[in-house]
């Protein structure tokens, strides 16, 4: 047996108690990055899907809205409720806040890979 088992990647078991330190403190650190792109992926799904939620819910308001307008005028009241369904939806979530959830785990991805390769 190796004295050195990858259990379940990032840990490592040692049964040489002669391991080099460097090797611990890659392993630690590769370890480290990997929890927090981990922890940018669960925010990032978490707030897209609070956003995503709000939006869908503004999108079933309009829609009955629409649904209940009487025939009569209801092509500007249609529109009407359409404007504002997409105000609501820029107030809920503007684009560009869907893409900074995007940005920073993609940077924390791509820590990881770095610290990865320079490690291998």
């Amino acid at each position: 047996m190796h004295p050195c088992t990858l259990l379940e990647y990032p840990v490592l078991v040692c049964f040489n108690t002669h391991v080099h330190p460097i090797i611990i403190m890659e392993l630690t650190t590769i370890k480290d990055a990997f929890e927090r792109a981990i922890k940018k992926q669960k925010l990032s799904a978490s707030k897209s899907k609070e956003l995503i939620d709000g939006m869908l819910l503004a999108v079933e308001q309009a829609m009955k809205e629409i649904q209940a307008i009487p025939d009569e005028g209801a092509s500007s009241s249609q529109k009407s409720v359409l404007m504002e369904l997409k105000s609501k939806l820029n107030e809920i979530a503007p684009v560009n806040q869907l893409e900074a959830y995007q940005k920073d785990l993609a940077i924390a991805l791509g820590k990881y890979g770095k610290l990865l390769e320079e490690t291998i």
